[in-house]
């Protein structure tokens, strides 16, 4: 058992991922974005290259009012040349909550 683990290490784990992917974007989208954010953490998907990803991550931080943490990915994103509409409807709402009316209207 455990040359298999070491023979194959990496399959188990993106089994593991793969589950907890899915397992986050059903709590996400059935509301439960706490539930949703740990699942993504525990999958390492909070490093991920995938700009749908990062949205959700992010959209889970700003619904559990982690505002400053979800505007720096929302932010992070719209510097990297993202133009996916719901980054810039998020970012916009992050301003909204932190009471920057003229940033959140893009002034």
């Amino acid at each position: 058992m455990l040359c298999l683990l070491l023979v194959f290490p990496f399959s188990i784990c993106a089994q593991g991922t793969g589950n907890l992917k899915r397992q986050g974007d059903q709590a996400y989208a059935s509301g439960q974005y706490r539930t949703a954010l740990q699942y993504y953490r525990q999958g390492g998907l909070e490093s991920s290259k995938d700009e749908e990803m990062q949205i959700k991550i992010g959209v889970c931080l700003y619904e559990i009012n982690d505002v400053d943490g979800a505007a720096k990915i929302f932010q992070r994103l719209i510097n990297e040349g993202k133009t996916n509409p719901a980054v810039f409807l998020h970012d916009a709402k992050c301003f909204q909550a932190k009471n920057q009316f003229d940033d959140a209207i893009g002034l």
